[in-house]
């Protein structure tokens, strides 16, 4: 790194002091405006499959739900991430993206709906999709996820994995949430909520122009209605190096972090209880690093 050369400008003045001096007086001043400097942009990220409790190496792995019944499944496999950034408002986001033209299987789901399409896609039935959970660690440690109870799908100790193509949310029918009138924060335009189908709008972001939604009537911003790409899909943020903070599943609250030092561990699991018969699989599982 290039050191900055220290510059001195002295102006010499003869100074009769006849009386202590109880404050200063600026005679002549110059200021410097060429000082400079920088630093590199880091930014380091690499992911791999690794069997579940065997230590920061593992044994490469290959995600499988084992089982052929309706159960919640863990995967027994975790995702080793490792990470290094110095850029500013880093964080590491999880997602599918089984909507995009490459998609094997390409999920045909209608989003309007509330079904992002996130998770495992059937290979037959392409619009049944089961949904994957994940659960970070500092150690790869065996994760063993505590299903909800049915018809509440997913695991107390789990997130779910979305999917980019994300537009509306499932809430209480006929709530606050579910009637709220909604605009862009970002320009003022009105976002569509239709009345009474326990859905509202939420996008999944990330791109360059802001999706949080605010309230049409005081345009005060919606925290239930923000990017998922700033909280749900969010796996680690705060990055500085190799230290992050990431979501703490074990707990029920969403503000709670724990820290988390690279490399980390990302179990997965998947529930399977309400999936018809046939085979499922995603292509597009991916680990990415951003900037805010």
């Amino acid at each position: 790194m290039r050191g900055l050369h220290r510059l001195v400008i002295a102006v010499l003045l003869t100074l009769g002091l006849v009386a202590p001096a109880w404050a200063t007086t600026s005679v002549i001043k110059r200021t410097i405006t060429t000082g400079r400097g920088s630093v590199a942009s880091v930014a380091a990220l690499t992911t791999s499959l690794v069997a579940q409790g065997s230590g920061d190496t593992g044994t490469p792995a290959e995600l499988v739900f084992e089982g052929t019944t309706n159960a919640f499944r863990d995967s027994g496999e975790a995702i080793k991430v490792e990470f290094n950034t110095n850029l500013a408002g880093p964080r590491l986001l999880i997602y599918t993206n089984n909507l995009a033209t490459t998609a094997n299987p390409k999920a045909e789901v209608n989003t309007a709906l509330g079904v992002d399409g996130g998770g495992l896609v059937g290979m037959s039935n392409k619009a049944q999709t089961v949904p994957m959970l994940w659960f970070s660690a500092d150690t790869n440690v065996n994760h063993n996820f505590t299903p909800t109870t049915l018809p509440q799908i997913g695991a107390s100790n789990g997130i779910f994995i979305v999917d980019t193509a994300h537009v509306a949310t499932f809430t209480a029918k006929n709530g606050p949430l579910d009637n709220l009138q909604m605009e862009r924060c970002e320009n003022g335009v009105a976002v569509e909520n239709t009345v009474n189908d326990g859905l509202y709008p939420q996008f999944f972001g990330g791109g360059a122009t802001r999706e949080d939604l605010c309230r049409q009537d005081t345009g005060a911003e919606i925290p239930e209605a923000q990017e998922l790409s700033k909280n749900i899909a969010v796996l680690a943020h705060s990055l500085n190096g190799s230290v992050g903070l990431s979501p703490n599943v074990a707990t029920p609250s969403s503000e709670d972090t724990i820290t988390v030092n690279s490399p980390f561990f990302v179990a997965l699991g998947a529930d399977f209880r309400l999936a018809p018969a046939q085979d499922y699989q995603t292509s597009t599982l991916t680990v990415e690093l951003v900037t805010q």
